[in-house]
């Protein structure tokens, strides 16, 4: 029973890549994402949150390198978002009720992301942003 414990808790790497923080990084991203996930309607999810994440990076960290790791752990796939930009934590911030006409004021996206997501956690460690998503597979 503990040598499967320790399996189901253990993380499996499933692809790393450092790309370039651009909007088109999602393109290469996307099918690492829907491969993890059996439906792969499921993983339309996944995707678009780390699309949100992405584009935030791209548009706002000022950062040269975004390191992407998809990881398994049991039933959960993880995707972590490591980059050289600014300190910033999007989590610091609570979602915020908006009028329609307000959605350009930007703040949307990590709402989105917690919605989508089961965990958003966000540290700043050895001068890179780190933010993970959690989800179900």
């Amino acid at each position: 029973v503990r040598e499967r414990d320790l399996r189901t808790t253990m993380a499996e790497t499933l692809w790393h890549s450092t790309l370039e923080p651009d909007t088109a990084a999602i393109a290469t991203i996307k099918p690492h994402i829907l491969a993890c996930f059996d439906d792969r309607t499921r993983g339309l999810d996944p995707m678009l949150a780390c699309d949100e994440a992405l584009t935030n990076i791209a548009m706002h960290s000022g950062a040269t390198t975004v390191d992407v790791t998809i990881e398994r752990v049991g039933r959960k796939v993880r995707v972590t978002l490591s980059d050289d930009g600014v300190p910033f934590d999007p989590l610091a911030f609570e979602p915020v009720e908006r009028d329609f006409e307000d959605w350009d004021e930007g703040g949307l996206g990590i709402g989105f992301v917690r919605q989508i997501c089961d965990d958003v956690a966000y540290v700043h460690a050895e001068g890179r942003n780190v933010l993970t998503l959690s989800l179900t597979d």
